[in-house]
């Protein structure tokens, strides 16, 4: 199920707005209008259908398509990763 999820670059202060295609602990892939460089630092901000959120997660561009971005979480929470480790299974 897509989520709107915000991009939002670290270097720049700007912000896309995009809608994930899936999401794991490990990163979501995010469609986008815009391309962004691999190895951009971003923070993904979204809320799970569940309820839970919003969440904003540090993440690094790892490849890339023509219709967006494929991002590497870095370390998250407790709390993030039980809510997508619940949703992940339930939504699957």
């Amino acid at each position: 199920m897509p989520l709107d999820a915000d991009v939002l670059l670290e270097h720049g202060n700007r912000s896309l707005e995009g809608r994930s295609k899936d999401i794991s602990l490990g990163g979501m892939f995010v469609l986008l209008n815009e391309s962004l460089p691999f190895g951009a630092a971003i923070t993904v901000r979204f809320r799970l259908p569940s309820g839970e959120g919003p969440m904003a997660l540090q993440g690094i561009v790892r490849w890339e398509r023509t219709d967006g971005v494929g991002v590497q979480f870095g370390p998250v929470g407790a709390k993030e990763t039980f809510a997508i480790t619940e949703w992940v299974r339930t939504a699957g």
